[in-house]
């Protein structure tokens, strides 16, 4: 890629207290070669559908952890992690979310609370699996069935969210679909722009990432259409990448409810040394434990909650003593590695593991007396 001309055009642009900062809560804005750049921001966050939550009796979710609420079962929509980058880290997030909640409240031993929160972000992630309605190639199959009223809620990027809530809106103002970050456990990631190195038209592109990240240009992102500086017919629900452009006059014709992503809160400052080295370890044993497995996770859950989630029940179906941080939290060789026919074996391996543990489940919460617990 060749080096961005726009950061010796515009210098004061760029800084700590410019428009466009470096990174932000741990993510990278810019590199130091100057060869990309991000011109808008998004964040994965909690899609629902205020009516179906009203039918099932549950709560506007609020944090990543409601997407466990049994109240929800067979209701939840989530997409497949290895089939997107973006959908893998917000994966990662859950985990990042509580890892960094157990070090909040940790003693003198680091280690032992970076171990615990990591295996409750896996529980987390398995008792979501255990609610979802499926786990789609297609993250706009998302919000596309929260509107239908297929599904209470999900995990959903931004700009589908404010794209269906704003396409599904009543004239009273409310809408089938809303979106909100979760509370503490989104980061603020930068959609990047470039140039290529030997480009037909150098000089054109060059002036377009310009005009991009120009004030003009980024109002283009959020603007209302027909609004000034907004686009002319079409919103494109994306929020601009410029710290300068939140001001009262231009969120006034914004279309993002939001507002200002860099102070409205619910961000997670993302912590490499935690969970990067986990990435592709964590979207595999997302396939493994709830994809792959998804027929006896869900026959279990369904047993434990007809069974009041008896205390019996919940350790087998919570066991995550096979990917402990202990495990893989510096990743999996063998899952990740390049030999597929190890690779295989290994998935092949832990599948059946996870499946012992939801048949086990299933059968201790039908031996169990009923209760009226519920977790």
């Amino acid at each position: 890629m060749a080096p961005l001309e726009v950061f010796t055009h515009h210098p004061d642009w760029f800084g700590e207290q410019a428009a466009v900062p470096p990174g932000f809560t741990g993510e990278t804005y810019f590199p130091a070669d100057h060869v990309w750049v991000g011109c808008c921001v998004s964040r994965f966050g909690l899609a629902y559908n205020p009516d179906v939550l009203k039918r099932l009796g549950a709560s506007v979710p609020q944090r990543w952890d409601d997407l466990a609420d049994p109240k929800l079962i067979g209701a939840v929509a989530l997409a497949d992690p290895t089939k997107s980058g973006s959908v893998a880290r917000a994966f990662e997030l859950v985990v990042q979310d509580q890892m960094q909640r157990a070090l909040a409240n940790a003693g003198p031993d680091l280690e032992k609370a970076k171990a615990e929160g990591w295996d409750n972000g896996m529980r987390l992630i398995l008792k979501m699996g255990a609610n979802s309605r499926y786990f789609t190639d297609s993250a706009s199959k998302v919000p596309h069935d929260i509107g239908q009223g297929d599904a209470a809620a999900g995990m959903c990027i931004d700009f589908y969210g404010r794209s269906y809530h704003q396409e599904l809106m009543r004239p009273d103002g409310t809408s089938r679909v809303d979106w909100r970050s979760p509370i503490g456990g989104a980061t603020l990631s930068a959609d990047p722009v470039a140039v290529l190195k030997g480009a037909p038209h150098a000089e054109i592109a060059q002036a377009f990432v310009e005009f991009v990240l120009s004030p003009e240009g980024q109002t283009l992102w959020s603007g209302k259409p027909g609004t000034p500086g907004g686009p002319k017919t079409h919103a494109l629900h994306r929020s601009p990448i410029r710290r300068d452009v939140y001001t009262p006059e231009i969120l006034a014709n914004s279309i993002n409810p939001e507002g200002n992503p860099y102070t409205d809160g619910g961000t997670i400052t993302y912590d490499k040394e935690l969970t990067g080295k986990t990435f592709n370890t964590l979207r595999n044993i997302v396939k493994i434990a709830c994809i792959d497995s998804h027929e006896e996770m869900k026959h279990a859950w369904k047993a434990m909650k007809a069974a009041g989630f008896p205390e019996e029940a919940m350790p087998a179906f919570c066991n995550v003593s096979a990917i402990s941080y202990e495990k893989v939290g510096k990743g999996d060789p063998v899952l990740d590695g390049s030999d597929p026919l190890k690779a295989a074996a290994k998935a092949a391996e832990l599948g059946e593991w996870f499946r012992a543990n939801y048949r086990m489940a299933e059968q201790l919460a039908k031996q169990a007396p009923l209760t009226s617990t519920t977790r």
